[in-house]
C-alpha cells in the first residue's frame, strides 16, 4: 500500500463526493483512489490515532515541499537578498546560489524520506484498503463499463 499527497490538486473525494483542494491518493495492489483528509480513515482499517499519525507525517513532508517551492520562486526571480534571508547565508552571490540549489535537493529528499518511512510503516503494519469499499468500487466500475 502507498499514500501520496498532492497539494492544491483539486477534484472530488471518491468517498463523500465533496470538493477537495488537497488530495490523498491511496494505492493498494493496483487499486487506487483519491480522497480528502477527513475520508482517509474511511478507506483504511485504521484507528483514529493511526489516521492522526498519517496526516501528521504527510503534513511534515508537505512543509519541506512548500519550502522548496518558495525557494524555487526566489531563484526564478533571482532575488539574491531574499534568497540570502531564506537560507540564512550572507556570503557572496555565487556561494548563496550554490547553497540554494543544495537546499532544493535537501527539501526534496527530506519530503521523500518521510513519505517512504510512512509507507514502509503502513506496509509493515498490514494496513489494507477496506475490502468492502474495494468491492463496491470495483462493482461500480464494472457497471459503468458494461
Amino acid at each position: 500500500m502507498k499514500i501520496e499527497f498532492y497539494k492544491n490538486m483539486g477534484g472530488r473525494c471518491e468517498n463523500c463526493g465533496r470538493s477537495i483542494k488537497h488530495v490523498y491518493v491511496i494505492e493498494d495492489d493496483g487499486f487506487w483512489f483519491k480522497c480528502g483528509s477527513e475520508c482517509v480513515r474511511n478507506y483504511l482499517n485504521i484507528t483514529e490515532a493511526a489516521k492522526k499519525y498519517i496526516l501528521k507525517q504527510i503534513k511534515e513532508a508537505q512543509q519541506y515541499l512548500d519550502k522548496k517551492a518558495k525557494l524555487e520562486k526566489l531563484l526564478e526571480t533571482n532575488d539574491i537578498d531574499a534568497i540570502r534571508d531564506f537560507i540564512r547565508d550572507y556570503r557572496n552571490e555565487e556561494t548563496v546560489l550554490k547553497e540554494a540549489y543544495d537546499w532544493l535537493r535537501v527539501y526534496q529528499s527530506r519530503a521523500e524520506r518521510i513519505m517512504e518511512k510512512l509507507n514502509t510503516k503502513l506496509n509493515e503494519s498490514g494496513i489494507r484498503v477496506r475490502e468492502i469499499y474495494k468491492k463496491s468500487v470495483t462493482q461500480k466500475q464494472g457497471e459503468v463499463s458494461a
